[in-house]
């Protein structure tokens, strides 16, 4: 995880330097929501799916744990699709606001 932080970090240098501070800006502002909707995504799905891992797992039901990853799975997929399509669809009222 280090390695990929420290990858993450580099690149965001890079990307500055090449950018400018003022067009940098314009590109933080435009990840702010899709960075909240990978948050929203990320963290509450992969905590729900843990614990029903956890439980299935306990309790040795197999065929509970498959359907567990496959419900994580296009509950992700279809998460995604929904947040990705609000923001493409307000994508000129944020270009406006900002």
């Amino acid at each position: 995880q280090l390695f990929s932080i420290l990858i993450l970090a580099t690149g965001n240098i890079l990307v500055a330097r090449f950018l400018g501070s003022s067009n940098f800006g314009l590109l933080s502002i435009s990840q702010i929501p899709i960075q909240f909707s990978y948050i929203f995504i990320k963290n509450n799905i992969a905590q729900g799916v843990t614990q029903h891992l956890d439980v299935a797992h306990a309790s040795q039901n197999r065929d509970k744990i498959g359907s567990t990853v496959l419900s994580g799975y296009f509950i992700n997929l279809f998460l995604g699709i929904i947040f990705s399509s609000i923001i493409f669809l307000s994508s000129n009222n944020l270009k406006t606001s900002f």
